[in-house]
């Protein structure tokens, strides 16, 4: 049997590079142009315009490691897994980073056409083309989790990809998210009747957090450090009045 890549997927491959390009090209020329309020140098690489803010503590851990108590609140299978694409190609961390990152877009953008071209297929193009053109899909280029956490949501998904076997292939990637992001956990809902996937589920997070307290000491390491560092919480954002503006800002996204 042959297998083959249907034309108009082709199609949303090309755009979904060329919107990668554009959105990178603009990124870059804005760090030319305009005095970046954070102006931290971990790497004389050209892509060191997307190492910022959060990125910079995905890089540091897949660098060096876990060594300091704040880093922790970064889950762990991005930076490893940038870690170990590093290792078996022999390329810097950061580019190691950006290729997993931009690669997991493309892949998220194809699958999220594919999905709600089953659900609304007069959406799906639309849908597809504010995905890759909004301004803050920098985000899913950078060193941060957005892409490859979307990634590992939406073929966890049933029928995004089908497996023709025993084993529910597809769930096993909401374990991997469970050790991506904080808010994995959430996923946790579409089990609730399905018992033995949502104890799985819940027993990766506690997993996860029983490392972390034998190795802390401290129980909730996530919410202690939110606490501690940022001086955040569960929507303790919303809460501080000089965050209005950046809540506004971030509202059409």
């Amino acid at each position: 049997m042959k297998y083959f890549i249907p034309k108009k997927y082709i199609k949303l491959l090309m755009l979904s590079i060329l919107s990668r390009i554009i959105i990178l090209s603009i990124g870059k020329l804005s760090s030319k142009i305009f005095i970046p309020f954070d102006k931290t140098q971990l790497s004389n690489s050209p892509f060191n315009f997307i190492l910022h803010w959060d990125a910079i503590n995905f890089y540091i851990v897949s660098k060096h490691g876990y060594f300091s108590e704040h880093i922790l609140a970064f889950y762990p299978f991005y930076p490893y897994t940038v870690r170990f694409i590093t290792s078996i190609f022999n390329i810097s961390t950061l580019l190691s980073g950006f290729i997993i990152s931009n690669l997991c877009f493309i892949i998220n953008s194809l699958l999220l056409y594919h999905i709600t071209h089953k659900i609304h297929p007069n959406l799906a193009y639309s849908t597809f083309l504010f995905f890759i053109f909004s301004p803050a899909s920098i985000l899913s280029s950078s060193l941060y989790t957005e892409s490859i956490f979307m990634s590992l949501f939406l073929l966890g998904l049933p029928n995004t990809i089908s497996f023709k076997n025993i084993i529910d292939y597809n769930f096993i990637f909401h374990i991997f998210v469970i050790f991506t992001r904080s808010n994995g956990l959430l996923f946790c809902i579409f089990y609730l009747k399905k018992p033995i996937k949502f104890m799985i589920l819940i027993l990766s997070f506690i997993i996860h957090n029983t490392f972390l307290y034998l190795y802390t000491g401290i129980p909730f390491t996530y919410t202690y450090i939110q606490k501690t560092y940022w001086e955040q919480g569960f929507l303790k954002f919303y809460t501080y009045a000089k965050n209005i503006p950046n809540t506004l800002v971030g509202l059409p996204f």
